[in-house]
Parts: C-alpha cells; sequence; structure tokens
C-alpha cells in the first residue's frame, strides 16, 4: 500500500527531520510502501537569519550578522549535512516547488498522512498542505500525533481548522490539550500518541548515531532559548559534578555559558552528542525525548510550550526531571526499567492505532 506523507522533513531542525525519519522508518518496518511528499513550505539558507538591509538594523542585529559570517564554516557544515541526511536518509517523492503545483499534480497513493510535529499550529498561518488539502477526495486522510503547539488562535484560523480536520478519517495528535481542544470546539474526537521519535527504539538510533570526539565526561546543553536559570543550574552542575559543559546551538551569540559550543552538528552528530553524554540539560521537547530514548539523566526546562513537555513525562513517570519540581541539584537515577515498560505500551497502542487507521 502506498501512503504519502507530510510533514516538517526539511527544516534544518533536529527534532522535524529525526521525527520525519522515525515516522517513515516505521511505516517501512510495518510493510508499507511511504514516500515523504517533498514540498518544503520554508526555504533553508546557510545566512537565512543574516538581514542585508544593515542601515535598518539595530546594533545587536549588526553585531549577530558579524557573528554569522565570522562562523561561515560551521554554519555551512551543519547546512550540508542537514541536506545530505535529508536527500539520502529520507525517502522522497519528486520536488514539489510550490503547493500549487502539487495541487496540480498529486502523487498517487491510497492513504496520504499528516506526519508529526507543529504542523497544526495555526497561531499565524493555515497551512493547507498540513491539512492533506490536495489529491482526490476518496483518497484516506490520517494524522499521526499532530502537534498544535498553541490554542491561542485568530477566529478565522479556528473556522479554516475545524473544516479542514473534518476531512480526516483518523485524527491522532501528541497532546492531550490538542485532543481535548478538537473535541470541546468542533466534537470531532481524536486519539493522543507518542511522537515519532519514540517508535523506535533505542538500538535503532544508535545505528544512526554518529560518535563526535569529545574525549572528556560532559553535560549537554541544548537550549532553544536563553535562560538565566538555566545558566546558574549548569555552573552548580559542572562544579557539582565536574563535567565540562557542550552547548548545541545555532545562535551567533550564544548566551548558554559553556566550555564548548556545537555549531556544526548534523542530525546524526546530534544522536552523538546525546547518546554518549552523562547528563542532558535542555529547554526542547526533542532533546527531552531523545534524552529518555538514550536511557540519559536529565532535567528539563520547560520556558514555553511546556505541555509539550510536561505531557510526555507525566505520561513515563519523569515529571520530577521538570527543573523546579526537585529538590536541590542532584539527580536521583532514572530507573529506565520503569520507564521501558510505560513506554512500549504507549509504542504499541500508537502502531496498532497506524495498522488499524490505514487498513480499515
Amino acid at each position: 500500500m502506498r501512503i504519502k506523507t507530510v510533514t516538517f522533513h526539511g527544516a534544518h531542525n533536529y527534532g522535524a527531520v529525526l521525527q520525519a525519519y522515525a515516522l517513515q522508518q516505521t511505516l517501512i518496518s510495518l510493510g508499507y510502501d511511504n514516500e515523504i511528499i517533498d514540498c518544503r513550505v520554508d526555504q533553508e539558507s546557510v545566512f537565512q537569519s543574516v538581514k542585508v538591509s544593515v542601515a535598518r538594523d539595530n546594533i545587536a542585529k549588526i553585531r549577530n550578522n558579524l557573528f554569522r559570517v565570522l562562523r561561515y564554516r560551521a554554519y555551512k557544515d551543519r547546512f550540508d549535512k542537514f541536506e545530505k541526511f535529508i536527500n539520502e536518509d529520507l525517502s522522497l517523492t519528486k520536488r514539489f516547488h510550490s503547493f500549487e503545483e502539487l495541487k496540480r499534480f498529486p502523487p498517487e497513493a491510497e492513504v496520504y498522512l499528516a506526519g508529526s510535529d507543529q504542523i497544526w499550529n495555526t497561531s499565524r498561518i493555515v497551512r493547507e498542505m498540513f491539512f492533506l488539502r490536495f489529491g482526490d477526495s476518496d483518497i484516506k486522510r490520517i494524522s499521526y500525533a499532530a502537534s498544535m503547539g498553541t490554542y491561542v488562535i485568530p477566529p478565522e484560523n479556528q473556522k479554516l481548522f475545524g473544516e479542514f480536520i473534518r476531512s480526516f478519517d483518523k485524527i491522532s495528535v501528541r497532546e492531550k490539550e490538542a485532543s481535548d481542544y478538537i473535541e470541546s470546539n468542533y466534537g470531532i474526537a481524536s486519539l493522543v500518541h507518542v511522537d515519532p521519535v519514540f517508535l523506535l527504539k533505542k538500538a535503532a538510533w544508535e545505528e544512526v548515531s554518529v560518535e563526535c570526539n569529545i574525549n572528556r565526561k560532559y553535560i549537554l546543553c541544548y537550549p532553544l532559548i536563553f535562560s538565566s536559570e538555566l545558566n546558574d543550574y549548569l555552573r552548580r552542575l559542572k562544579h557539582e559534578t565536574g563535567y565540562h559543559v557542550v552547548v548545541v546551538t545555532t545562535n551567533p551569540r550564544e548566551k548558554t555559558q559553556g566550555d564548548i559550543y556545537v555549531r556544526n552538528a548534523g542530525p546524526k552528530q546530534f544522536l552523538g552528542l546525546i547518546r554518549n553524554a552523562e547528563i542532558i540539560v535542555t529547554t526542547s521537547f526533542h532533546g527531552t525525548a531523545f534524552s529518555i530514548v538514550f536511557e540519559k539523566q536529565f532535567i528539563a526546562f520547560p520556558v514555553f510550550n511546556s505541555t509539550r513537555i510536561t505531557n510526555i513525562l507525566s505520561l513515563l513517570g519523569l515529571k520530577n526531571r521538570v527543573f523546579g519540581n526537585g529538590d536541590g541539584i542532584s539527580l536521583e537515577a532514572i530507573d529506565y526499567v520503569e520507564v521501558n515498560k510505560k513506554l512500549d505500551l504507549e509504542r504499541q497502542r500508537s502502531l496498532d492505532f497506524l495498522k488499524r487507521a490505514i487498513e480499515e
């Protein structure tokens, strides 16, 4: 059976490309023919954030631009690694250069699937592609672990959201809040399932990961947003453990304080950094998710959109790993035997849903 998937596969974001990879590998392992529809909503470039109108920029932006130029080699290396992963490790359809082109020439399939990540974040714009608004109406349409990200949605987008999801045959979302929102606002039932990265077991991710040359014990910090509390915690944790702090970053002037900054990691190197770390400190949902996959000791800083992180931690009995919920800075060892029992149940629930939704 042919399944075509839409998701954020082209973004140079670790969580986005790795969840796309995980969902595809899962579908293939279940015996389906799967390709990701290669219609990229946001074109990446090495200097995507550099401003060309320097005269209108303030001093901080000019300084950031200068740092980006000075670190061009690292950014280019990271860019190339992402493009290599997207083009070689993901199975893609032919390239569609616009949604209009996709609507004119939709790929043939028995099932269209809207994948995970924040594809249904409609706080600013409703992207029709992620609601599968293309192809013949008799093609089955399902979603898997779709995330809304936020529930502050303009009235006009709320109306479109309701209209679009009514065309789905089966709906799966990632957060309970999304399921509650859909049911209370539109009277449509949806199920909650884990992010695709949890569908692959630790051994499968270990095969994908690439070692990084850090020959010392280290705390890995993956911050998506700056937090002075995070810096304070890192300093205390470094003093307590004696470990170096390695920061994975794409910010031109990273405010998070570390001993080593990694700016050129691709998806596989990112996995390797998590795999070999002693402790993970992160503000990221997928940083948290992969800490669990690799059975690491970790602390999550849910600086924004915290429900994404707290939902999965509550589900797996790990809510005490959220910063502020524990005492002091000691990290009590996580009992991953118990965590994996719960994760195995959620993984099987998710696989059963996919098979039923596709086959019924």
